[in-house]
């Protein structure tokens, strides 16, 4: 609660934005050098902050340790997006982009172990994955072609080989337990995860959801919407499903 972690172009041209770090106690701003893109999530000591960095054309992930004032590559070639730490520390849970669609990953923190939890090959775009608080849920935006939702899988969810990420419609409604998910996933998208990763769409109007965070006691999070025509900040209750507008 003592440092801010943002990442912004400042003075500089828009397409070269850099990782700041703000320091309350101390009044003073660390600014990384180099090129970081997309999202970025701290360590729960507060020690490190992981965050994606572009060189020779392709995506990474990376890691700074403040104390070191120094950072490390920890994947290579992995086109990654928005990294999150789980609750432990030991994981992080990523978007991947492969062939146009993005599949939601897992790897261990030191670069080793990793894990696909779905297997969209349809031009699914997942963004912004989130570990809840218990670490048994990831929570994410989902967009299939016409605005965003949100949807959550668990953690532990193991990934279905690629050759099974097609099947029939009777096959896909065991993978689901909400009646809308039927309508907003359909047939052609069948066995995009595992029949145990509990997925689950939370979010599936006709607005845009988008940039779910998780509410420290895990009881609901919250997301910026457009339903009302310009985007604005909600809070979702798991229990009742209840949206409340916050802005």
């Amino acid at each position: 609660g003592t440092k801010l972690a943002y990442i912004s172009s400042e003075d500089r041209d828009y397409r070269i934005p850099r990782l700041a770090i703000y320091d309350f106690d101390r009044a003073e701003q660390k600014v990384l050098e180099g090129t970081v893109d997309t999202r970025v999530s701290w360590s729960p000591d507060s020690k490190e902050v992981f965050f994606v960095r572009n060189r020779a054309g392709r995506n990474d992930l990376y890691v700074y340790n403040l104390d070191k004032d120094e950072e490390h590559r920890l994947s290579a070639a992995l086109r990654p997006r928005d990294p999150h730490v789980s609750p432990d520390g030991k994981r992080l849970t990523f978007v991947r982009n492969e062939d146009g669609s993005t599949n939601l990953c897992m790897i261990n923190r030191d670069g080793t172990g990793l894990q696909q939890l779905t297997n969209y090959q349809d031009g699914s775009q997942i963004y912004s994955p989130k570990w809840s608080p218990d670490g048994e849920w990831i929570l994410f935006s989902l967009f299939r072609g016409e605005d965003r939702d949100i949807a959550r899988i668990r953690a532990e969810s193991p990934p279905l080989p690629k050759q099974l990420a097609r099947g029939k419609k009777s096959m896909l409604s065991r993978l689901v337990n909400k009646k809308d998910t039927l309508s907003v996933f359909p047939d052609s998208i069948a066995f995009p995860h595992a029949d145990t990763s509990g997925f689950e769409v939370l979010l599936a109007s006709h607005a845009d959801e988008r940039d779910p965070a998780w509410l420290a006691d895990g009881s609901g999070f919250v997301f910026s919407s457009d339903r009302s025509g310009i985007f604005n900040i909600y809070r979702y209750d798991l229990e009742s499903a209840q949206v409340t507008q916050l802005t």
